[in-house]
Parts: structure tokens; C-alpha cells; sequence
């Protein structure tokens, strides 16, 4: 009768919560007779006001309950549950009222909810779980699936919006024809197993699950009579296919079946361990998502409501119960005044209140207290019981984590043992993974089933004879250790079919992924895991034009393979292994698709989402230095990871007007091929020969601390040819007439170190990039502007206003590193505060202060780039850079950025050098020693959270060095006059290019311009909007500038007598030498030399 009394009190439980016409003595009977009947069941409308959400219930009926338990052979025959008809509109929460018991009541839960995944964290960290629990865990779920069988049919879930778009209301819902959860046998036929079977199948069909979401909806929510509402929502119902008329489905309609097989004893099985615990097979036909402009919208339109919403309910407490501001503006002006005091100016002041300070540091003393004796004593005194709840109503989650943090320590310190050590029985077992922890509940402690405790109930009422029962079901046998599995037996086996994922940009874009498989394999007992998919085919499709397709249709377009922990580890050379191949794809660059798709994903003007785009927070990274031995420690154990990702070229081709045509002009773009590998050794960088023998030994240590990749691209090049087939046949040679990039490429060294040590950068990247070579004659400079220009581009955005982004108060990075320190104490092992002596944690902390770990390092080298520009026969201009490179480093408090330029030389070689060193006239020339560059840059931004922000950096915020050697420049008459022609034609020539498509676009502009009258409700609207939105940030900003000019006063007075004051930017440059030749062909006129120059800018502000 056991289980019969706790679901009869389950039900009772759950549907008296939420259904209105709920029948409990019919209820009861139906249970207790193993036959339960609900029809017409409506779910109460204040179904969702516990949880204070932004929704709330419109609308809610379920036909058919039926629950059929057969409670006289309960572990072998089977247990059904039928649901049909499930209905629920939900709408928007206007009025969400405040209520201080229920946020107490979810603030405390929240709470419990932490501190019960960080005690259970450490009791893991402490003593392993116990395995037994897990088999009994198993052994039952087992038991559960292959004896229930479930029936659900026509669900259909709606929410209706009126209020976040008021002229164009929408309507977004899931509907479902029906789900089926049976019992077959091997060949997937439904049957019922009365006999013992060695591994039980099961198979989920999945019919018409569709999500669509419609713009402009009429609003089923506002019929009066409930039937009818019945009828719309079973009418928007896809069954058998068959799509009701006047929907837009985001997700079309979908089926899918899954089969389950479940090796209930895989040791007895007699294959050698070849089949698997569990293997899961999905297969898809067609997945298909799509999104129109409206859509896309409205759903902005929401997240931005949302986000209001989640603002706003920090302030809930203080707000008036009032939906409108007109005629109450007194009430919502004494809310912003409450609010601003309550939560900021009386809030700094109480946190700095000496008396509130002692009496929080002894409520923690006393609370630690009192947890130290709940983790050591059986019978807890009704005085220390008592403090533990108190003090949990009142004090937050961080300083009650850092309390039993230091209870813990307390325990180890003085050798007690926890309550948690002692044996426990297989009750406790089931508790812990029915409940997800939890240990021995105290007397006296009641036990409520809405927590989710039935396993406690069990326990209170069953018997030894039900006990040894439940045991004989589900063939568990107690205090027998889990069968030790083999390290090459693969427990879990998935395998995922998907025939076409199509994602559909309306009226746009259509993108095809054929043929997508997956197989997912898991090897418990060695934490090993095999990872397989592939994808055969991509196409997109956009207005008739096919745009993407791939290159060879005999080769898969993209294949993926990752491996964790093989079984031969010192054969296969890795821990980790990933690899990725990607086969060579064309796009045929489509203008009305793309922007078509742009405009339909362009957002409105009114939505900024503010928490989408404010500035991510500094975040703390406890790393520590660690010792040399310590270091290679790490080093020898960690896991090696192995990369192989080969990404095929894309090749881009845009024609004359955005619309592919092989016999117009083409531009050729090819992305080059793209591969990652692991690298063995470093190209870049080699270990020094130190004199000092451990420094050497610490520089190798350093070296293999590191994962360390390859990055190659080869083979880009930029093709401009006078059609497609010719410009093609360009790609496969190496150089042509119709290159305009001639194949390039780059190779660089990336660095992931794989330890958080505080004298190791965490990324370093560096590589040589090779030459770039650019050529084109004027000719066919005029050919490509005619192209770009012919490119038609998406419409401009209207902007109704320009509102100022809000602003977001930083965060300082001092308290962020201090606060995520304490938290995450409980991550830190017991033993290691135990073994560390005070003096270790002072010379620590020490050294910590005087280093800064690197975030990222990046050292990059370019040794040529040169642009050619003339004629079909002769060079006209000639600019080349050589010797190029640049170094970065990131740190906690600062950015250090150096670059460097070698030389810098324009050449016209069809005039003679006004100067006798060279042969052709040099625009800009170079006579500086080859060992040195023409110029140097460096510069330094520093973070004024930094602890050495005074003493390290001077208190300078940015520090700019320039360093410029010789450079000459020769201004030649007739140089200058060819060049100055050269380029009037060539300007004359675009311009007359450009004229040629401007009465269309001011036709254009003329058309947008025109305003009918159907456009003045909606723009009437929009000035609305901008009115209202505008009065509200100049109140917002009315209230919160106050406070901060009257702030700002105070802290500037303070800084004028402390005289304290800070370097905004500070430029050093030097210029060694600048000389300038004037003259023409016939002889030199003039020459000018200006040597050592030096400017030093500094520019001050007060620190505030």
C-alpha cells in the first residue's frame, strides 16, 4: 500500500494546486482502484501567480486524464498514462503585484538551492559517492521505463502579445499531434514483456511538433464563450500533416522516432561486452526552421519586454499598484525617490554602520558554531537549530559560504568526524539520488512532499517484506559492490539521423544541410567518449539563384571527429583528439537575396536591448605561481591535445549588378585553405642556452606547459576577370594577368597554455606573414569601381532619434577579484590550507602583487607589401612597406601594443632621381642603417583599478613612444603634374561612372520620401514613441545626474586638497630627420633638412 498512498497524495497535491474542478474522493477511489478518469479538467488561472513571471494564464483545459496502474503485479506489468487535449493561452503580467512573503519565500529557496550544490560539491571533493547508489539509481529507472507506457495527444500551447507591439498583436505557440511511449521487442514491434528479458526495447514516436509564430494575429484569448476557445485551439492543431491555413511556422512541423534499447545486465549477456548498456537511435526526416521579417521583430520586441521586466522587478517592492502615469505622476515620482534611496544612498550608508558591522561579525561566529556542531553532533540543541535558521533568513549566500567554509576547516583542524561517515543503508542511497543530496534529516524535521522528498515517505512506511519485493523487481541485491566494467566496453551508444535541416529566411534565403548523421559513444570506466558527424551536402537557394553549392559532389562537405582518453594512449600519441574537414564551396554572390535577408533582419528602431550589449565585466582569474617542481609536475600529467582542421577554400564570385552572369565581368575571391594542426615543436620559438642551469630548465618547462597549433592559410588570391570561366581558370594557375592579390597566404603559431600559472601567458601567437603583392593597371581600376558600383546595396536604416546608449556602472575590478576569491573558497582543497604555514601565504601573496599574468601575447612579422599601379606596359606608382611587425601583450591592469615599419618607399621609375644616390625618382625614400626602422610606436594603457597604478605607471593612463629616423621626400614638377593628372582622370572617370546609376536611386529616394495616408497612424505612433521613450530617459537621467554632479563636487573638492591627480595621455616622439628636395627635370632648386626634433604632450585630470 505503499506506493499507492504516496501517488493518491501526489495527485492530490499537484492537480489541487492547478486544476479548478478537481473531484479528490473520485480521485482517490480511481488510484487506490488502479483506474484513474479525469475528463474536462480546467487549470485555474492563478496557476503561475506563485512564480511571479512576467505570464500569466488565460486559458487552460485538459479532456482527458486516464492513469491505469496495475497494483497487484506493479513491477511486471505495465503502468499507462494517456493525456489528450491540453490547452493553455498565456498573456502577458501587467499588474504583477508585490508580495514580500512570497519573495522571501523564493529569495530563501534560491539560497537553499546554492548552498546545497556548494556543500555537495565539497562533500564529492571530501568522499567519492558511493557507487551502490548509483546501481540502485539505475537498476531502478530501468525498471520504471520498461514497465511504463505513455499516450499524449493534442497539445497546443499559445502566448498571445498585445502589449509589446500595440498595433501589430502576435501570437507564438507549440503544438503537438501526439507522442508514444511503448514497450516492443527486438524488431520494434509493440508488445508486453510478462517474463524476465535480458534488454528491453522501446520506441518514442514523435508526431507534428510545430512551433509557429504569427504577426498581426487576431487574438483567440478574446472570445468570451470557453468552447470556442476549445475549438480555435484544437483547429491550429497540425494533424496528419495537414497545416491549418493562416499560420507561420518558425518550426515546421516535425516527426521523429527514437528507439531505446536497454541492456539491463551487460556482464550476462554472453557478447563479450559488444552490446551496450544503452543505445538510443533518433531518426529526423525533416527539420525545418524558418523566420520572416515580422517574426524576427516581434520576437526583439519581446526579449526587449522581458528585459524590462527582469530590470524592473529589483525596484517591484516600491512601485505603486497603477498601470498608467496619467493623473498619478505624484505616486511614480515618490517611486523613483524611494527607489534611489532605499537601494543605493541608505543601503551604502547601513553597509558602513560600525554597530551593523559587529553584529553581523557575530552572527557569522555564531553560525559557524552552530554548523561545525550540525556536521559532528547527532542530537542538535534546539538553541544551535535555532541559530542556523535565523541566521539563514537574514545573512546572503556569500556569507554563509564562507561561515561553513571555515566550520570545515574548524572539523579537519581539530580531527572531528562528520556526521556524513557514518554507514548508511540503501534508503539513504535512493534519497540522495531521487533528491539530488541532502544527508540525515534531523528529528523532529518535517518532511514535505512539494520538495520533492518521496523517497523519505518510502521510507517511513515500507515494509521489509515490500522492501525485499522492490529489491527482487528491480534485481538489486544490497551491500553487493557494481559489476566492474571493462575499459574498452562501450556503455552508451546515440546515433542521430537528420535528412534535411532547412533554415529559411522568408522571401530570401533558403539554406539546405543534406544527409546529417551523428554517432555518439561513451566508455564510462575509462571517462572516454567517441563523437562522429558528418554533414553530406549544403546548398542555399535565394529568389531562383542557386548561391552556394559545394565543389565535388562525391566528397562529404564536412566530417567531424573527436576522441577523448584511447585505449592505446601511447600508441595514438593523445589524450585528446579533434578533427574537422571541410570540402571546397562556391558562392555566387546574389544581391536581392542578401539584401532582402538583411532587411528582413534589421531590427526595429525602438528595441535596444540593453543587457545584449552592455560591456561584459572584468573577471577574476585565481591562478597562483607555482614552484619549479610543481611546475613540471603539472606539465609531465596533463592531458595532450591533438588538432587536424582542414577547411577547404570558399570561393566567392560577384558579377556586374550583384546578379551571377559567367560572360559579365567577375570578381573572384578565393578565401584560400585553412589548416590547424598540433605542432611538436615550435618554429617560432627556441629554448635559450642560459648560463643559470635552473633558469633553462624553468624556460624548456615553460615551452611544454603549452598546447601548441599550426595555423596556415594558403593560396588567397583576388581575381578580376572579364568572365567567369576565364577568372577560374586564373584560380588554378599561380599568377596571371587578371590577379590583382597574387597568391598569398599566412603561417602563425598559436599557444594555449594548459595551466593557470601567474608567469605563463595564457595565449601566445606569432608567425611570419608572407609578402603581399598587389598589381592593376587603370584600366582595369576603372572595370572593378564599375562593378562595386553597379552592386546594389540594402536601404539605409531610418533613424527616427539618436538616443544616448545607457550607461552602466563598472564594476570595480579590486571587488570583482575579491568577491570571486571568497565565493569560490569552497573550491580549494581543505588539505592544502592545512599544510601551508602562514609564512608560504605571506611570501605568496608577496609575489603575487609584484606580477601580472598575461592574458594574451601576440608577435606578428610582415616582411613586404607593395602596390602596383600603371598602365598594360609600363609601372606609373610603385608604394612598398618592407620590414612590417607588430607585438601585443594583455595583462590583468594593462595593454602593451609595439609596432614597428622598416622602410617606406613611392617610387616613380619613369623620372630621374633628383638626388645622386638614386637612379629613378623617389617620392619617399629611405637612407637609415638596415639594422634600424623608420619608425617605432608603443603604447601602454593602463587600468587605474591597479593596485600599482601609481608606482608602476607614474598614474599615467595611456603612455604613447614614437620614435622616426630619416626619411626624404622629393617633390619633382613634373612628377607631381603627371601624378596630380593621373588621378583628375581617374576621379572624372568614377565620377561619371557613379552619375550613371544616380536618377535611379534618386527615383528611389523620391518614392521613399512619398508618405500615403495609411502611413500616418503609424508614424503618429512612432512620434509617440519616441516622446514617451525620450520624457522617460530625461527623468531617468534628471534623478541620476543630480546624484552624481552633486557626487562628482565632493570628490573633486576631496581630490584638490589631497592635490591628487592623474595622467590621462602622455606622447613622447623624436624625430631624427626629415629632408625635402624640390626641383624638376632640368636640375635640383631647393633643398630643406630638419634633424632632432623631440615633443613631449602631457594632458592632466583630477582623479575622481
Amino acid at each position: 500500500m505503499v506506493f499507492e498512498s504516496v501517488v493518491a497524495e501526489v495527485l492530490n497535491r499537484v492537480l489541487g494546486n492547478f486544476v479548478n474542478n478537481l473531484d479528490a474522493s473520485q480521485l482517490n477511489i480511481g488510484i487506490w482502484g488502479g483506474d484513474v478518469k479525469l475528463t474536462n479538467l480546467e487549470v485555474k488561472e492563478t496557476a503561475l501567480d506563485d512564480f511571479d513571471l512576467p505570464v500569466k494564464l488565460k486559458f487552460g483545459c485538459l479532456t482527458r486524464l486516464v492513469l491505469k496502474i496495475p497494483w497487484s503485479d506493479l513491477y511486471r506489468q505495465p503502468v499507462i498514462a494517456d493525456i489528450e487535449g491540453l490547452n493553455l493561452i498565456i498573456v502577458p503580467n501587467k499588474g504583477v503585484i508585490y508580495s514580500e512573503e512570497k519573495a522571501k519565500k523564493h529569495e530563501k529557496g534560491e539560497k537553499d538551492k546554492a548552498l546545497a550544490r556548494l556543500e555537495e560539491n565539497r562533500k564529492r571533493r571530501r568522499k567519492p559517492p558511493d557507487s551502490a547508489s548509483d546501481t540502485f539509481a539505475e537498476k531502478f529507472i530501468a525498471t520504471v521505463i520498461k514497465n511504463l507506457q505513455v499516450t499524449v495527444r493534442n497539445i497546443h500551447i499559445r502566448y498571445e502579445d498585445k502589449y509589446s507591439h500595440r498595433s501589430r498583436p502576435f501570437a507564438v505557440g507549440a503544438t503537438l499531434e501526439g507522442i508514444d511511449f511503448k514497450t516492443t521487442d527486438e524488431n520494434w514491434n509493440e508488445t508486453i514483456h510478462k517474463e524476465v528479458v535480458k534488454v528491453v526495447y522501446k520506441l518514442v514516436s514523435l508526431k507534428n511538433l510545430a512551433i509557429y509564430w504569427n504577426s498581426g494575429s487576431e487574438l483567440v484569448s478574446d472570445l468570451a464563450d470557453n468552447a470556442a476557445i476549445s475549438q480555435a485551439m484544437n483547429d491550429a492543431i497540425v494533424i496528419n500533416n495537414r497545416k491549418p491555413s493562416g499560420y507561420k511556422y518558425m518550426l515546421e512541423p516535425i516527426n521523429m522516432q527514437a528507439k531505446l534499447a536497454l541492456n539491463q545486465k551487460p556482464e550476462t549477456d554472453n557478447s563479450n561486452w559488444k552490446i551496450p548498456k544503452i543505445k538510443l537511435i533518433l531518426d529526423v526526416d525533416t527539420l525545418a526552421v524558418a523566420v520572416g521579417k515580422f517574426q524576427y521583430q516581434d520576437l526583439l520586441l519581446l526579449l526587449e519586454a522581458q528585459e524590462r521586466f527582469r530590470t524592473a522587478a529589483q525596484y517591484l517592492k516600491y512601485r505603486p499598484h497603477l498601470n498608467d502615469y496619467k493623473g498619478h505622476y505624484r505616486k511614480w515620482w515618490h517611486f523613483a525617490y524611494n527607489a534611489i534611496v532605499e537601494e543605493i544612498v541608505r543601503r551604502r550608508r547601513n553597509n558602513w554602520n560600525w554597530e551593523r558591522m559587529k553584529k553581523h561579525r557575530r552572527s557569522v561566529r555564531a553560525y559557524k558554531d552552530a554548523w561545525l556542531k550540525k556536521q559532528t553532533e547527532k542530537n542538535l540543541s534546539n538553541k544551535d537549530r535555532n541559530i542556523i535558521e535565523e541566521t539563514e533568513e537574514h545573512l546572503d549566500m556569500f556569507n554563509l559560504n564562507i561561515a561553513r567554509q571555515q566550520a570545515d576547516m574548524e572539523i579537519d583542524r581539530r580531527g572531528l568526524t562528520r556526521l556524513e561517515d557514518q554507514p548508511q543503508g540503501w534508503v539513504n542511497w535512493a534519497k540522495n539520488w531521487w533528491t539530488g543530496g541532502g544527508g540525515v534529516k534531523e528529528k523532529g524535521e518535517s518532511v514535505a512532499l512539494s520538495s520533492g522528498d518521496i523517497m523519505t515517505k518510502f521510507e517511513q512506511v515500507l515494509t521489509i517484506e515490500e522492501k525485499a519485493k522492490l529489491f527482487d523487481a528491480i534485481d538489486y541485491q544490497e551491500n553487493i559492490p557494481p559489476t566492474d566494467y571493462p575499459k574498452h566496453f562501450v556503455d552508451n551508444v546515440v546515433i542521430a539521423n537528420l535528412s534535411l535541416l532547412m533554415v529559411v529566411i522568408e522571401d530570401a534565403l533558403t539554406l539546405k544541410f543534406s544527409i546529417i548523421t551523428t554517432r555518439i559513444e561513451h566508455r564510462a570506466s575509462a571517462q572516454a567518449i567517441n563523437f562522429k558527424s558528418g554533414v553530406k551536402n549544403v546548398t542555399m537557394d535565394g529568389c531562383g539563384q542557386q548561391i552556394l553549392f559545394v565543389q565535388d559532389d562525391f566528397t562529404d562537405w564536412l566530417t567531424i571527429l573527436v576522441e577523448t582518453n584511447p585505449l592505446d594512449r601511447d600508441k595514438a600519441g593523445y589524450d585528446q583528439y579533434i578533427k574537422v574537414a571541410l570540402a571546397p564551396t562556391v558562392m555566387k554572390y546574389h544581391a536581392p537575396a542578401i539584401n532582402t535577408a538583411i532587411e528582413a533582419l534589421r531590427p526595429p528602431e525602438s528595441v535596444r536591448l540593453n543587457q545584449l550589449t552592455a560591456a561584459a565585466m572584468a573577471r577574476y582569474e585565481d591562478v597562483k605561481a607555482r614552484s619549479l617542481t610543481g611546475l613540471a609536475h603539472v606539465v609531465d600529467t596533463r592531458a595532450k591535445l591533438v588538432l587536424d582542421i582542414r577547411i577547404a577554400p570558399l570561393t566567392v564570385v560577384i558579377s556586374e549588378n550583384g546578379i551571377f552572369n559567367e560572360n559579365k565581368p567577375n570578381l573572384i575571391a578565393d578565401l584560400g585553405l585553412l589548416t590547424i594542426t598540433t605542432m611538436e615543436n615550435d618554429l617560432f620559438v627556441q629554448t635559450p642556452l642560459l648560463a643559470d642551469q635552473e633558469a633553462e630548465c624553468r624556460a624548456k618547462l615553460f615551452s611544454r606547459a603549452y598546447d601548441k597549433f599550426s595555423v596556415k592559410l594558403t593560396n588567397v588570391q583576388l581575381i578580376f576577370s572579364d568572365n567567369y570561366q576565364s577568372g577560374m581558370d586564373a584560380k588554378s594557375g599561380h599568377k596571371s594577368s587578371s590577379h590583382l592579390l597574387q597568391p598569398t597566404g599566412l603561417n602563425v603559431a598559436f599557444h594555449k597554455s594548459s595551466i593557470d600559472d601567474l608567469q605563463l601567458p595564457k595565449i601566445r601567437i606569432m608567425g611570419e606573414l608572407p609578402d603581399i603583392i598587389i598589381t592593376i593597371s587603370d584600366k582595369r581600376l576603372l572595370e572593378l569601381v564599375k562593378l562595386i558600383l553597379s552592386i546594389p546595396t540594402p536601404a539605409p536604416e531610418k533613424e527616427i532619434s539618436a538616443f544616448r546608449p545607457a550607461e552602466f556602472e563598472k564594476a570595480r575590478i579590486r571587488d570583482l577579484a575579491m568577491m570571486h576569491a571568497i565565493m569560490e573558497v569552497s573550491e580549494i582543497s581543505e588539505d592544502e590550507h592545512l599544510k601551508v604555514k602562514k609564512d608560504d601565504i605571506e611570501k605568496q601573496e608577496e609575489k603575487k602583487i609584484d606580477m601580472q599574468q598575461i592574458q594574451l601575447e601576440v608577435n606578428l612579422t610582415l616582411k613586404q607589401v607593395q602596390m602596383v599601379i600603371g598602365t598594360a606596359d609600363a609601372v606609373f606608382l610603385s608604394i612598398q612597406i618592407k620590414s612590417l611587425g607588430c607585438s601585443l601583450q594583455m595583462r590583468t591592469f594593462d595593454m602593451v601594443a609595439m609596432a614597428y615599419l622598416g622602410d617606406l618607399t613611392v617610387e616613380q621609375p619613369q623620372y630621374k632621381s633628383l638626388i645622386p644616390e638614386r637612379n629613378t625618382l623617389f617620392v619617399i625614400d629611405n637612407t637609415h642603417n638596415s639594422d634600424q626602422n623608420l619608425l617605432q610606436f608603443k603604447y601602454v594603457q593602463a587600468n587605474k583599478e591597479s593596485p600599482f597604478f601609481a608606482t608602476e605607471y607614474n598614474s599615467m593612463e595611456q603612455a604613447i613612444d614614437i620614435s622616426f629616423k630619416t626619411m626624404i621626400i622629393s617633390l619633382h614638377q613634373d612628377a607631381m603634374i603627371s601624378l596630380k593628372k593621373y588621378f583628375e582622370t581617374l576621379q572624372e572617370k568614377i565620377a561619371e561612372l557613379q552619375n550613371r546609376d544616380k536618377p535611379t536611386q534618386d527615383q528611389g529616394d523620391e518614392a521613399d520620401a512619398g508618405v500615403t495616408i495609411s502611413d500616418v497612424p503609424l508614424l503618429h505612433e512612432k512620434k509617440v514613441l519616441v516622446s514617451r521613450s525620450s520624457s522617460q530617459l530625461s527623468l531617468a537621467r534628471s534623478a541620476s545626474e543630480s546624484l552624481k554632479l552633486s557626487h562628482a563636487r565632493r570628490e573633486r573638492e576631496l581630490a584638490q586638497t589631497r592635490n591628487d591627480f592623474v595622467v590621462k595621455m602622455h606622447i613622447n616622439a623624436v624625430f631624427d630627420s626629415l629632408s625635402v628636395y624640390v626641383g624638376s627635370i632640368k636640375c635640383l632648386d631647393t633643398a630643406l633638412s630638419i634633424t632632432i626634433v623631440r615633443v613631449a604632450i602631457t594632458m592632466r585630470m583630477l582623479l575622481l
